[in-house]
């Protein structure tokens, strides 16, 4: 038997009403965030409403009551509170690692190779890198362009600009980690190395091999300098770490820089459960 007039009221209300949480779960997340994210955020929340609806919809037909119609309404609106409450923790977080760094630095070298590498490789999808190869250089402006001063000699220099350089060009930060890790073991030689890495991973060091012999090179390194400069407090050993714009704890950052990046996730990937 069809149902009838007064039971069909119900439905259409709920259908609209369902309709309407629907469109605010597909709006509410579609800023700043992969497709796949959205897409998965936008499935879970509307199978929420749906098994919601279910149950309450078959209550209503077993009952006959025109007045659990309030009822439906009130637990729905209460679930779409519950799942905004949620909504958090079905973002994925990411960690905003800032590394102040020098290209021929032993201690940046070593941080590359024992932390940030093996950091990126546990949790790559809660972290966001940003890399400023300058450290405790100075720069001065000429005429056609800028001199640099580093602390391991002009060799250094060169170094930093062809990092700098594949910062600007390989736009991957999983490649440009790769990369620059690579580099970093030998930029005795940083041209040489910059060829021989990129031969390595398949990269085109064309671009910046004439980045780094023309004015951008010298320009991206002079902006990192300023970068560096205005940090607050100064830096005082290279490298710097700044985890989400906090610069204390420097110690444990450069020794285990895992398990710092963790503390600052509310919900814990599978990296992070050592």
């Amino acid at each position: 038997m069809g149902l009838g007039f007064r039971m069909k009221i119900p439905l259409i209300i709920i259908s609209v009403f369902l309709l309407w949480q629907s469109s605010k779960v597909w709006l509410s997340f579609t800023q700043k965030k992969s497709d796949i994210e959205v897409l998965f955020l936008k499935t879970s929340k509307i199978k929420l409403y749906l098994r919601k609806l279910i149950v309450l919809f078959l209550h209503a037909i077993k009952n006959k009551k025109n007045s659990l119609l309030c009822l439906m309404l009130s637990q729905l609106q209460n679930n779409q509170l519950v799942t905004s409450s949620q909504k958090d923790e079905w973002i994925q977080q990411k960690v905003h690692i800032a590394v102040y760094y020098e290209a021929l630095c032993p201690d940046s070298r070593n941080f590359f190779i024992k932390q940030l590498l093996p950091t990126y490789h546990k949790i790559p999808d809660n972290v966001q890198m940003e890399l400023i190869p300058y450290g405790k250089a100075t720069t001065v402006k000429i005429d056609h362009g800028y001199k640099f001063t580093c602390q391991h000699g002009p060799i250094e220099c060169n170094a930093n600009i062809i990092h700098a350089c594949s910062i600007d060009i390989l736009k991957n930060s999983s490649i440009q980690l790769e990369y620059l890790s690579c580099m970093i073991k030998h930029n005795i030689e940083p041209v040489n190395i910059m060829k021989i890495c990129a031969q390595k991973m398949n990269v085109d060091y064309n671009p910046i091999l004439e980045c780094f012999t023309g004015q951008l090179g010298q320009e991206l390194l002079a902006k990192y300098g300023e970068q560096t400069n205005s940090l607050t407090p100064k830096v005082s050993f290279i490298p710097t770490v700044i985890l989400d714009g906090n610069s204390e704890n420097q110690a444990r950052i450069l020794k285990n820089l895992l398990q710092e990046v963790c503390r600052h996730l509310k919900v814990m990937p599978e990296g992070c459960k050592l």
